[in-house]
């Protein structure tokens, strides 16, 4: 073999690497578009501006949850409280402005609530060394409790300026949710693929025991992690709130198994460390395409629950996969 052709044969073999490794460090696009092709054809109007834009507002409070569930799984861990404090913040803030406080006190009490959570499952996981599982579901059946005692059934009034402030219209055009959409995918991306921190939450759940050789404060990081959940889950049940306009204490319930769901399928491994955020962006439309879909062929609701708990068992079959693949192209 000549000179040249080994060098052409090296050239094609390393253009199929990079391309391998691009496919599977962004496959979830691929898909997204895919479907929304298939969708396409049997749904006429599904590619509309108008559906393709309600389909990006409604998945802005998952993906912000999704972005809390994405990074507390990185460290091979849960957040079963995602959904609940959901509720609650959409409790309190109904109630607070039915007494007529400011909005930014309501405001402000309702991210404290969220990092107090946060606090209050990163301490017991980090301090005591209780299984995520364990200590989040317990907490979560607290929020539960403490919203429905708030509030047993939904309502309350939201202010129109709160809504305004979130929705933020042009033109009558609500900007708001495509920009607190951006806003969360490029954050979240450079946060954890960027920063310093985003970098020790992968190191930390992909070898607990070589992070401690290395120095890194384990207790430290699962409580950051855990407490920036709590934030960030409190700015996903406000956007909510602005959405629906009233509390609502079991309104957040849905969020917990979509978000697992979106991560899962976005190729993060539930042993830790492997995951990029940009795929479970696009498993967040999806997730969102997929509901919507299902609502506009009018398919009756117990079939959509059906659907979902398919779509959960696939993504954790699919994710495992991609993740194995991905190791072995030496991607995260």
């Amino acid at each position: 073999m000549s000179v040249d052709s080994m060098r052409s044969t090296l050239t094609i073999s390393t253009y199929l690497r990079r391309a391998r490794s691009f496919i599977m460090g962004y496959y979830m696009f691929i898909i997204l578009a895919v479907v929304w092709l298939i969708f396409a054809a049997i749904s006429p109007g599904f590619l509309t501006a108008s559906n393709i834009y309600r389909i990006i507002m409604f998945s802005t409070p998952l993906l912000i949850v999704s972005l809390a569930q994405n990074i507390v799984i990185l460290t091979r861990g849960f957040d079963l409280t995602v959904g609940s404090l959901v509720s609650l913040i959409t409790v309190i803030v109904s109630v607070m402005m039915d007494w007529k406080w400011p909005l930014m006190v309501i405001v402000a009490m309702a991210l404290v609530a969220g990092l107090m959570v946060g606090a209050l499952n990163g301490f017991c996981i980090s301090r005591f060394k209780v299984d995520p599982f364990i200590i989040t579901l317990s907490v979560m059946f607290i929020l539960d409790g403490i919203a429905l005692m708030i509030r047993p059934t939904p309502g309350g009034d939201i202010y129109p300026e709160f809504v305004s402030g979130i929705m933020l219209y042009v033109n009558g055009f609500p900007a708001g949710p495509l920009i607190i959409f951006l806003i969360t995918g490029v954050i979240g991306t450079l946060f954890l693929e960027r920063r310093y921190t985003g970098r020790l939450v992968y190191a930390v759940g992909c070898a607990e025991e070589r992070a401690l050789l290395r120095g890194i404060n384990i207790r430290k990081i699962l409580l950051t992690v855990y407490i920036l959940s709590g934030l960030l889950v409190s700015i996903g049940g406000l956007v909510y709130t602005a959405y629906i306009q009233i509390g609502d204490p079991n309104l957040g319930a849905p969020l917990l198994f979509a978000s697992i769901t979106a991560v899962f399928l976005g190729g993060t491994s539930a042993a830790g460390g492997v995951g990029r955020f940009p795929n479970t962006c696009a498993a967040v439309l999806l997730i969102s395409s997929i509901t919507t879909f299902l609502f506009q062929i009018q398919v009756i609701a117990w079939y959509r629950y059906i659907i979902n708990g398919v779509l959960l068992i696939t993504s954790a079959i699919f994710g495992k996969y991609v993740v194995e693949a991905r190791v072995r192209t030496g991607g995260v």
